[in-house]
């Protein structure tokens, strides 16, 4: 459980109903009892609620505790092999994507994800084994899917399967393998840019869809293997689902409206799915769950109630204002804690070096046994009964005989010329035909008297209907002339259009209201790269100034252990700040990307608006 923090605009005492004991691991909120059930009294009095979960985090937790806590070990597990899941539930602005996501421009505010990321290609650099990381990144708006990590976000058709672990796959969601950090890192930030967010009365910034970013990771893990004195090489594969869900929404307190609106009303029944699978999980008389209602619980079922080690976080905004919203979400997570998954190590197999070329030496069998029955196939016995290749070539006798074959065959139609005997003649019939059909036919023969027609020779092989193409007729140019010798040389008069000067139209739309509020976005995130370059300068200038001094000490005096310690400590810190810098730097780029992707798609929308005539 994470309470958001309080704000500077914040009220005191808007939070005395509710008591968070990190310690107990236990929230009591008080809240007005429901005049229905006050016996017609007016006053109904409070009632008070107890709910004890696994950690409750304090309000001023950082994000670095919040990844120690919830997400380390779920990392851990999956690179040897667990599957691992995190939700993010709660109502809009009660920080959920601000613990997935966080503001990645500043790596002490950054969330779980990229905390994720970091931690777990750390532990694939100083693991023996070889792994190889594939990242999908989902995007459900109004039940539908959107592939963010496709150059155009597309549509992804909803087929769902599950492999022979039972874990959920999409068919048609794209996988990038990702090798580094700054790979993965620049995936992330590139499905951030695509995400839907609008703005409502409880939240600046809220996102409209549920997103779900996946790692799949494959290992090889080796080890030798005492029992039959060989290298065992053990193959696991895993996946770890981070998702973000959106929040749900009164709509009296967000005030929305139209597609708003809209979007709210898909994300409270999305919602509402969810939790009546997470109601028939936790009853044990439940024969069907329903997960095909929604593509949420469809995706996420091998995370509810399957091979999956599931943590979810669920945040809430503790201001009296909010408290029935509040008490939805804890009950909601309480009767989550009530679900029982069966996690497990998904391993594909276990194999020595022995079992390894006993495989492949029976590989080779199969594939030697397939040439061959290729080469028996590809010989047949001819009318003649003699045994021929396919590929022999013809004899200049049967060509003739076959060509005219050809030739009567495209006179009269008749195909009994070329009736089939062989594959080796039905190849070189095709052949023959594939020639007629490509030659040019001959140049005109025009006889030269004045006084005679163009007498034309036409090819034999065309059908006789057909006209050969002579010469292409002559145009006289257009002039300003009459409509009568308009229409006499067969052209039409053509249509006036009004060319825009778009540049000219460019200046004058940055000075719109439109245009003013792109170019600034454009103008902020160029001096926030201005200043990370600023920063990169200074920071290799620091590393590089370190790595001198340590050299030095190294190779002049290197009794001096604790002077060459701290250094190293400090080139180790350097280093890794000059990475956050890169990091920033590598979404700030991405950001100024989109950023002129949506100045040119607003221009183009402010001209068919101000010049649809044109």
């Amino acid at each position: 459980m994470r309470p958001r923090p309080m704000t500077q605009q914040e009220p005191e005492g808007t939070r005395k109903h509710l008591h968070l004991d990190s310690r107990a691991g236990s929230i009591q909120v008080q809240v007005q009892r429901d005049a229905r059930h006050a016996n017609g009294k007016k006053d109904a009095g409070e009632e008070t609620w107890n709910f004890k979960f696994d950690q409750v985090l304090d309000t001023n937790c950082s994000q670095q505790n919040v990844f120690e806590t919830c997400m380390s070990d779920i990392v851990t597990g999956a690179l040897t092999g667990v599957n691992g899941t995190l939700l993010a539930y709660g109502q809009t602005g009660a920080g959920k994507t601000h613990t997935i996501t966080g503001k990645p421009r500043e790596a002490a505010e950054r969330g779980l994800c990229f905390r994720t990321v970091k931690h777990m290609f750390n532990e694939i650099d100083s693991s023996d084994s070889n792994f190889i990381v594939r990242m999908s990144y989902l995007e459900i708006y109004k039940e539908q899917l959107f592939d963010l990590l496709c150059g155009d976000v597309k549509k992804v058709v909803p087929s769902v399967f599950y492999d022979e672990h039972g874990t959920t796959v999409l068919k048609d969601l794209s996988r990038r393998i990702v090798r580094s950090e700054e790979e993965a890192m620049s995936c992330i930030f590139e499905g951030e840019t695509n995400r839907v967010i609008a703005s409502h009365e409880m939240n600046y910034s809220s996102t409209r869809s549920h997103c779900i970013l996946t790692f799949y990771i494959e290992a090889r893990h080796k080890k030798y293997d005492e029992s039959v004195g060989l290298l065992t090489e053990q193959l696991t594969s895993s996946k770890i689902n981070i998702v973000d869900l959106a929040g749900s929404e009164r709509v009296l307190k967000t005030n929305s409206t139209g597609v708003i609106l809209e979007e709210a009303k898909s994300i409270n029944k999305s919602l509402s799915f969810l939790e009546q699978v997470v109601v028939a999980l936790a009853d044990k008389k439940r024969d069907h769950i329903p997960y095909r209602q929604s593509h949420l619980t469809q995706y996420l079922r091998d995370s509810l109630g399957g091979n999956c080690r599931t943590l979810m976080i669920a945040c809430i905004w503790p201001q009296s204002t909010h408290l029935e919203q509040t008490l939805a979400t804890l009950k909601f997570a309480t009767r989550m804690m009530r679900i029982k998954n069966s996690p497990a190590r998904n391993d594909k197999s276990s194999v020595c070096d022995a079992l390894i070329v006993q495989e492949y030496k029976r590989e080779i069998g199969i594939l030697r046994a397939e040439i061959a029955h290729r080469d028996s196939i590809s010989k047949f016995i001819e009318p003649t009964g003699d045994f021929v290749d396919i590929h022999t070539p013809y004899s200049q006798q049967q060509l003739l005989t076959l060509n005219r074959n050809v030739d009567e065959f495209l006179k009269t139609g008749d195909s009994s010329f070329v009736k089939p005997q062989s594959i080796r003649h039905v190849i070189a019939i095709q052949n023959l035909l594939r020639g007629r059909v490509n030659q040019p036919p001959p140049p005109v023969q025009m006889n030269t008297h004045p006084s005679s027609p163009v007498q034309m020779k036409t090819h034999p092989n065309l059908p006789v209907e057909s006209k050969p193409l002579t010469t292409r007729p002559q145009v006289k140019p257009f002039t300003n002339s009459s409509d009568s010798e308009t229409a006499d040389i067969g052209i039409a008069e053509p249509h006036v259009k009004l060319v825009v000067d778009r540049e000219e139209k460019f200046v004058e739309f940055k000075l719109s209201d439109m245009g003013r509020q792109c170019t600034d976005n454009v103008t902020a995130v160029k001096g926030d790269l201005l200043g990370l370059y600023t920063k990169s300068k200074a920071m290799k200038a620091t590393v590089n100034e370190i790595k001198v001094q340590l050299d030095d000490l190294i190779s002049n005096d290197s009794t001096r252990v604790q002077e060459i310690k701290h250094l190293k400590r400090e080139y180790k810190n350097a280093i890794e700040k000059l990475k956050e810098i890169k990091s920033e730097t590598m979404y700030s780029n991405q950001m100024l990307t989109s950023c002129r992707n949506k100045i040119s798609e607003t221009f183009e929308t402010w001209i068919q608006q101000n010049y649809s005539f044109c």
